[in-house]
């Protein structure tokens, strides 16, 4: 056996064999299967609640990589933050609807939710609703 031969067989299977096991593990998994699963996990678990949850958790909770959930996430035209925030937002909507919590600022509503500021809050309600948390409040 060459050298050359040595060399080449070195460096070309190993990566070949990783490149098909890659896509044996994508086979049988969709996007619809992996979004399906972190929407459960999201929803659940509550995961949108945690300040600074990443896109590295969700993977591990719903047991694959982040490439898997980030292809996932724009076959449905998310990107992850949009995504986490849509559950912040609309939870955020929850809390400021119940009569227990009007005594609460929009800053503590803002942490409660998950959102890093009441600032950040307010930007991404403005976007979905088309208000600051303030005047949606108001007016309920």
């Amino acid at each position: 056996m060459s050298l050359i031969k040595i060399i080449f067989d070195w460096f070309y299977y190993p990566r070949q064999s990783y490149h098909k096991t890659n896509e044996q593990r994508r086979k049988g998994i969709s996007d619809e299967e992996i979004f399906s699963r972190l929407e459960k996990a999201v929803t659940k678990k509550k995961l949108y609640l945690k300040h600074e949850v990443n896109i590295k958790e969700l993977a591990s909770e719903v047991g694959t990589n982040r490439t898997y959930i980030s292809r996932a996430l724009k076959s449905k035209e998310f990107s992850f933050s949009r995504y986490i925030n849509s559950f912040r937002i609309q939870y955020a909507i929850e809390v400021m609807g119940k009569d227990e919590n009007k005594a609460l600022s929009i800053a503590e509503i803002a942490e409660k939710c998950g959102f890093s500021s009441d600032r950040a809050m307010n930007h991404y309600l403005r976007k979905t609703v088309g208000v600051t948390a303030s005047v949606f409040r108001k007016r309920l």
